[in-house]
């Protein structure tokens, strides 16, 4: 059985608390922590848990892409006929559904 060095296990939990689950377990830990000493802030501790998780998504990429090479530039035309292309089928998903 190998044993491990105070200087290992540091750097295990350290690249640990480099993972955006590990982030968000923490904050949902802390979250049910301050439930339980203060029931009526229920909502606001749900929203803090949330605001921390969305802050650790958006600071955090896990898998950084190099920039994707495009091979013409996107136009204003381009833009306007994907988001008319986006109206026409999300009303054809409607039309579908409401018979």
């Amino acid at each position: 059985m190998a044993t491990s060095t105070l200087a290992e296990k540091i750097n295990t939990l350290l690249e640990a608390l480099k993972q955006p689950s590990t982030i968000k377990a923490l904050g949902t830990l802390a979250g049910v922590v301050g439930l339980y000493i203060d029931p009526d802030k229920a909502l606001e501790i749900l929203i803090a848990i949330q605001v921390f998780a969305a802050a650790v998504n958006g600071f955090y990429d896990a898998n950084p892409r190099k920039a994707i090479p495009v091979e013409k530039a996107i136009t204003p035309e381009d833009v306007s006929a994907m988001v008319r292309a986006e109206i026409s089928r999300l009303r054809a998903e409607k039309a579908k559904a409401n018979p």
